[in-house]
């Protein structure tokens, strides 16, 4: 008779993960969330051929967007607004992009990704709330699928 197996105890911190914009690292994140990572596209696209036959292309697609959630009143908030107002000038002025860095750990998970410069790809408007809501700032990494860190694969024991 074998025992069932069972997942082994763990423990998680959404405090120890650190994420930095412009080389300051940020904090007061929203309620329910902070840090989400998104491709732009798949990694391999099909095509079905005229009689039936499925082709495999490699997607050179190398972009990784990510969206960060903070509370609305925070310092944060303001620093990213800040970023973001910084680099639309320049852009608006005809001028090169301020590279603006981007690096994330999550030391429990061992996943990280570090980008050299992050463009502001959506930034929330204001609002008042009765209390104190979330800003949600959606930011691309030019070539971040290629500067990605996972989690070293792990086994159950036997």
């Amino acid at each position: 008779m074998s025992l069932p197996k069972v997942s082994l105890n763990r423990a998680y911190s959404f405090s120890q993960v650190i994420c930095t914009v412009g080389g300051l690292a940020l904090s007061d994140y929203g309620a329910d969330g902070g840090i989400s990572f998104e491709a732009q596209s798949d990694e391999l696209e099909s095509k079905l051929s005229a009689d039936g036959l499925v082709n495999y292309s490699a997607n050179h697609d190398r972009r990784l967007r990510v969206t960060i959630t903070v509370m609305a009143h925070s310092f944060a908030a303001q620093y990213l607004h800040a970023q973001y107002t910084i680099q639309k000038a320049a852009l608006e002025g005809g001028q090169p992009m301020v590279p603006i860095s981007f690096g994330f750990i999550n030391p429990a998970t061992k996943e990280g990704i570090s980008s050299e410069s992050v463009v502001f790809i959506t930034v929330p408007s204001f609002s008042v709330e009765k209390t104190e809501g979330e800003r949600e700032f959606v930011l691309e990494l030019p070539y971040g699928r290629d500067q990605e860190v996972s989690a070293p694969a792990t086994t159950m024991p036997s």
